[in-house]
C-alpha cells in the first residue's frame, strides 16, 4: 500500500508519496506548488479552488507513479482558517487569509465582552488578533447574512476534503487552534457561541485524528482516472502532525518552523495557570491524549517576504545564498521584535524591518542577520516564558520542519539559547500525516511504533552554542528594547528549575505589557564546534 501526504502551508504546498518497505518509511516528493494569497482591494484571501485543484493534480500524479495501490491521502494545513458552506453546500465567498487584518478590531471588542482570563480558561488558546473566533465576530459585523445563511463551518483541511469526499467533519487538532473549542469537553463551546451572538448550528462534529474521513467522490475519480481512494481525518494541523515524528512524547522543547513557528512543549494535562495566560501560551489538542503547549512566534515568512521584495528591485538569490550572506554578514548588530503588528503585512518588508532594526534596508545581508538574529533571541524568550509556566527545564530545543535546513538560524538559536539545537527532520509534518494513514490502514499498530520506525531513518543534525558571553550580553541588550516585554531578574522567593519573574519594560511606542519568562539557557557546551550526526537518512525513492 501507499499514502499520499498533502501538505499546505502559508506560501506552498506539496504532495508526499510514502509506502513501508523493508522496515523503513520510504518518501518523496510528487507535487508541489505555490500558495500565494488572492488580493481583491484591500482584503485577503485563500484561493481554495485552486488548492483543490492542485490536490487532485498530486492524487493523480501519485496514483500514476505508484507502484502500489494508492489506498489512502491526508490533508494538513496551518490553523485558524475555514470556510463556511449553505444549505445546498455551496461555498458563501472564499475564505479570508489570516492576514487580513480588519479582524484586529475584533480582538478589542472581544476583550470588551468576555474577560480573556475567563475565555482562556474556558478554550486555553492564545490571544492572536486573526483566531478563528475574531473572524466569526468580523464576520457578523461586516457580512451578517453570511453567517445567516451558512449551514457548516470547516476548518481549511476539512473543506478541502469535503469537496473532495463529501465529507463534513472537523478534525479535532485543527479545531482546537480555532479558540471555539472547550479545553474540558474537547468539543464546541457552544455556550461560548451563545454568549457572543453567534450561531453553533453552522458546527460540523469534532472527530479524532485517525477518523476515517470519506471516499474520493465518484466524479473525481472518473475526472481523474483512479479507484475509490480512501481520506483519512489525519492530524490535520501540520505542527500536530510534526509532533507524531519526534515520537510525541511530553517533556520535550520543539519549534516547528516555516512560515510560522511554532514554539513548545507536549503536556498530558492542559496549563491555563495565570502564568500561562500572562505569557498568551496556546493549548491546542494534540493526538494520543497529549496537548501542543505553545506560542506562534513569527517564521521564515520574514526571510521569504524580503527575498520577493528585492526580486522587485532585481536583486535575485535562492535559499542557499541567503544562508551565505547571512553567514558572512556580522551578527548583533540589530535587533526587533519578529511579531511586531507592524511586520504582519507592510507594504515593504525590508524597509519595515530595517526601520525597527536600525539598518539600511538596502543592505540585504545585514537585514538577513537582523531578521536570523531577532528569531533567535525571539525563541529563547519564548521558550523560557513556557519553562517558567510548565515548570520544565529543557536542554536543549528541536528544530522540525523546513526551517530546520537553515543552518545560519539554527546556528544562532543554539547561540541565543546557550544550549543545544537539533535539527530535523524537515519532513516532519509529511512523515506524521503518514504515520497516522498507516495507522489507520492497520500497516502499523500504533503510533510509537511508527514513530521507532523512522527513528532509525531520520536525518539530525546538532548545532552547539558558540561566543555564549557575548549572545548573554547581546540577549539582555534585546530585552531592554523599547516595546519588547520583559526584563528577567532572579525572584528570591521562587525556587526550582525556573526562578526567574518578569518585570514590564515600558516603549514610548506600544502599551507595556507583562509577561512571565524563565532562566537563560547557561548550560554548558563546548564551544566552536558545529557537531553533526549522521543516522541513516529517510530512503528516497
Amino acid at each position: 500500500m501507499s499514502h499520499l501526504a498533502i501538505d499546505l502551508g502559508a506560501t506552498s504546498g506539496r504532495a508526499m508519496l510514502g509506502a513501508l518497505r523493508n522496515n523503513a518509511l520510504e518518501i518523496r516528493e510528487v507535487h508541489r506548488f505555490p500558495n500565494p494569497p488572492a488580493r481583491v482591494g484591500n482584503r485577503i484571501h485563500w484561493d481554495v479552488l485552486r488548492l483543490l485543484g492542485e490536490i487532485k493534480d498530486a492524487i493523480g500524479i501519485a496514483a500514476r507513479e505508484t507502484t502500489d495501490p494508492l489506498t489512502t491521502f491526508g490533508i494538513d494545513t496551518w490553523g485558524l482558517d475555514f470556510g463556511l458552506l449553505d444549505a445546498s453546500d455551496q461555498l458563501l465567498g472564499n475564505p479570508y487569509h489570516y492576514r487580513d487584518m480588519g479582524s484586529r478590531t475584533m480582538q478589542t471588542e472581544l476583550e470588551e465582552r468576555l474577560p480573556p482570563s475567563e475565555l482562556y480558561r474556558r478554550t486555553g488558546i492564545q490571544s492572536l488578533p486573526f483566531n478563528t473566533l475574531n473572524q466569526l465576530l468580523r464576520m457578523q459585523d461586516e457580512r451578517p447574512w453570511m453567517l445567516e445563511n451558512a449551514r457548516t463551518l470547516l476548518m481549511t483541511p476539512d473543506l478541502l476534503r469535503f469537496f473532495l469526499t463529501g465529507e463534513k467533519q472537523n478534525e479535532y487538532t485543527i479545531a482546537s487552534t480555532s479558540q471555539c473549542l472547550s479545553i474540558e469537553t474537547s468539543d464546541w463551546d457552544t455556550t461560548l457561541f451563545e454568549q457572543l451572538g453567534l450561531p453553533s448550528h453552522m458546527l460540523a462534529p469534532v472527530v479524532r485524528p485517525g477518523t476515517p474521513g470519506g471516499t474520493l467522490r465518484t466524479s473525481i475519480q472518473q475526472e481523474l482516472g483512479v479507484g475509490p481512494i480512501e481520506a483519512i481525518a489525519i492530524a490535520e494541523h501540520d505542527t500536530a502532525s510534526a509532533m507524531i515524528a519526534t515520537g510525541g512524547k511530553p517533556g520535550v522543547a520543539f519549534l516547528s518552523l516555516g512560515t510560522w513557528g511554532l514554539l513548545g512543549t507536549l503536556v498530558e494535562r492542559p496549563i491555563v495557570s495565570q502564568d500561562a495566560f500572562h505569557a498568551n501560551i496556546a493549548n491546542e489538542g494534540g493526538v494520543g491524549g497529549t496537548w501542543r503547549f505553545l506560542r506562534n512566534i513569527m517564521g521564515l515568512w520574514l526571510l521569504e517576504q524580503c527575498r520577493i521584495a528585492w526580486r522587485k528591485r532585481d536583486i535575485v538569490f535562492d535559499h542557499a545564498e541567503m544562508v551565505r550572506l547571512t553567514d558572512e554578514a556580522d551578527p548583533l548588530r540589530g535587533f526587533f521584535d519578529p511579531d511586531d503588528p507592524r511586520l504582519i503585512d507592510p507594504p515593504d518588508l525590508p524597509e519595515a524591518i530595517g526601520a525597527l532594526a536600525g539598518i539600511d534596508p538596502n543592505e540585504t545581508d545585514a537585514i538577513l542577520r537582523a531578521v536570523t538574529d531577532s528569531l533567535a533571541m525571539k525563541s529563547r524568550y519564548v521558550l523560557e516564558s513556557i519553562e517558567h509556566a510548565a515548570g520544565i527545564r529543557f536542554p536543549g530545543l528541536h528544530v522540525l520542519g523546513g526551517g530546520s535546513k537553515n543552518t545560519s538560524l539554527c546556528q544562532a538559536m543554539a547561540n541565543a539559547l546557550g544550549r543545544p539545537v537539533w535539527a530535523g527532520p524537515a519532513e516532519a509534518t509529511a512523515i506524521g500525516n503518514l504515520l497516522l494513514q498507516m495507522r489507520a490502514t492497520g500497516e502499523i499498530a500504533s503510533i510509537e511504533e511508527g514513530a521507532a520506525l523512522v527513528a532509525g531513518n531520520r536525518s539530525i543534525q546538532r548545532f552547539d552554542p558558540v561566543d555564549i558571553a557575548r549572545w548573554q550580553s547581546a540577549y539582555e541588550t534585546y530585552c531592554e528594547q523599547p516595546g519588547l516585554v520583559v526584563r528577567h531578574e532572579q525572584d528570591p522567593d521562587r525556587s526550582g528549575p525556573c526562578c526567574f519573574r518578569a518585570r514590564t519594560v515600558r516603549g514610548p511606542h506600544r502599551r507595556s505589557r507583562t509577561l512571565q519568562a524563565g532562566p537563560g539557557g547557561n548550560i554548558s557546551a563546548r564551544e566552536g564546534n558545529r557537531i553533526r550526526s549522521r543516522p541513516r537518512a529517510i530512503r528516497s525513492t
